[in-house]
């Protein structure tokens, strides 16, 4: 992989990590000032906001983990990847819930862009091991 080629895929996962912050924070705004969009919520009212403020959490612990960890080791990585990707996974599962309330239009976005950051994490390389 050539150096350039190494900065786009950082550059991207970060890009898509800000993106997918900026979804959920906006979707968790909107769930907190809307009732009708707290009453019609996936998870119902209190389990739709705690995954939404686990999502924003996770996915700041992988923006930081991309910025940071370019060559932590596999453990390490796979720590930050697989909660990442849970998350991914229920905030799709959401966003796919909520498919009346315009939710969907913020949460599939923010899926995504976790997705992809989970990705990049977990493609780091492991450290050369020096005799």
């Amino acid at each position: 992989m050539g150096r350039g080629e190494a900065g786009r895929g950082r550059g991207g996962a970060l890009l898509w990590g800000v993106i997918a912050e900026i979804c959920v924070g906006g979707s968790l705004f909107i769930l907190l000032m809307s009732p009708t969009a707290r009453r019609d919520a996936f998870f119902g009212p209190d389990g739709s906001v705690a995954v939404l403020v686990t999502a924003l959490c996770v996915t700041a612990i992988e923006i930081v983990a991309a910025l940071l960890l370019r060559r932590a080791r596999q453990g390490i990585r796979w720590g930050v990847t697989l909660p990442g990707v849970l998350c991914a996974g229920v905030v799709g599962a959401m966003s796919l819930g909520n498919l009346t309330s315009g939710l969907v239009f913020l949460l599939l976005p923010a899926a995504v862009g976790m997705h992809l950051v989970s990705i990049y994490v977990a493609r780091q390389r492991s450290p050369a091991i020096r005799a």
